[in-house]
């Protein structure tokens, strides 16, 4: 974080120096795609990607108050989106996002598993707080049609 605004850095491993991402101001939860040579993250509003091949950044989509996302094998990225309380896929190349999870009381969705096909997910049903959320895997229509 620089100046109060978080960015991402890259830096090689036979180096010690480390260099800020251009325009990747006001990234949070980093996830890469699965050949590595871009980096998505999230922003309070929106999906984006670092390619690094180019040094440029792009915007996927919008994403009300994102929280996570999983970078597919199938180049899509499922992300949970309205602090966790729906799930949806959205092309990694860009789009309009399709819900795949609807809301459901005391559920939280996470990370999609790389295959696309099932997401973790917090239940919060028990007790009085986080420490006694279930999480288990659930298989939301994420796979593309």
């Amino acid at each position: 974080m620089s100046a109060g605004v978080s960015r991402l850095y890259a830096r090689d491993l036979d180096s010690l120096e480390v260099r800020a991402l251009a325009g990747t101001d006001g990234a949070i939860h980093p996830f890469f795609a699965p050949d590595g040579r871009d980096v998505g993250f999230l922003t309070n509003d929106r999906i984006k990607a670092y390619t690094f091949a180019t040094g440029t950044t792009s915007t996927i989509a919008d994403a009300a108050t994102p929280v996570a996302a999983t970078w597919t094998t199938d180049d899509s990225i499922v992300f949970a989106f309205e602090e966790g309380r729906r799930l949806a896929r959205v092309s990694a190349q860009g789009g309009t996002p399709v819900v795949v999870a609807e809301a459901r009381e005391d559920f939280r969705y996470g990370r999609a598993l790389p295959d696309g096909t099932h997401a973790l997910v917090t239940r919060l049903g028990q007790g009085i707080s986080a420490n006694y959320a279930q999480i288990f895997s659930e298989r939301p229509k994420c796979s593309p049609p």
